[in-house]
């Protein structure tokens, strides 16, 4: 139903995880679910949707150019875990992240940092990002810590900038990631480590590996 099809990419596969556009039988199997549970959606600026139209509607929104949609799933078991925005802004070579660990069993097990690991790679690397953008509620305090832990500076808050129905007003924390050469060294394709002469610098935080929906090269 989203298709990143202009970059070639057919899915992401990293650590035990996939990342890979979401189809209308995910949709039907409950692969996102949890957008509509008010307490998983309530850190996001939209809404929790409430019905299965309502949903489909809001996936088809996303046309896998300017503004892209991927499921997160368990390699193993294909279980859906989560979904990853990206919305571009390509003249200015900005991208705007947000991510949702929706399958509360699997929470705090380190999916989003590897998700955003590789996701900021993806941005950088195969969507030539220069700069990646989170905005983040004052409220959501594990994510606050977690984009910072991350590499993602602080650059301004906007006060009191929302209000939500269950927290009230919120402030909106802006962070940015820039494509550095220290940045981009956190993620890298498998391919491009093993072909790196010199082993001692082989050393990102993850590796993954890009599979394409038509003969290109990663």
């Amino acid at each position: 139903m989203t298709n990143p099809a202009p970059f070639g990419i057919q899915r992401i596969e990293f650590d035990d995880f996939v990342l890979r556009s979401i189809l209308s039988e995910d949709v039907d199997d409950g692969a996102l679910a949890w957008c509509r549970d008010k307490e998983i959606m309530r850190f996001l600026a939209r809404r929790a949707v409430r019905s299965g139209e309502s949903l489909v509607h809001l996936i088809n929104k996303f046309d896998g150019v300017e503004r892209i949609l991927l499921g997160i799933f368990d390699r193993h078991t294909q279980n859906p875990l989560g979904h990853v925005e990206f919305k571009q802004s390509g003249g200015n070579r900005r991208t705007t992240l947000s991510i949702v660990v929706g399958d509360l069993t699997r929470q705090r097990q380190g999916i989003g940092r590897k998700t955003i690991l590789v996701a900021s790679a993806f941005a950088f690397r195969h969507v030539g990002a220069n700069k990646l953008v989170a905005r983040i509620f004052s409220g959501n305090v594990g994510s606050l810590r977690l984009f910072g832990s991350l590499g993602f500076i602080e650059e301004g808050i906007l006060r009191d900038h929302c209000v939500t129905p269950r927290d009230g007003l919120q402030s909106i924390h802006c962070f940015a990631l820039f494509a550095t050469p220290e940045n981009l060294a956190r993620a890298m394709p498998a391919d491009e480590v093993a072909q790196m002469p010199n082993a001692s610098v082989r050393n990102p935080q993850l590796t993954y590996r890009v599979f394409y929906a038509s003969p290109v090269e990663a």
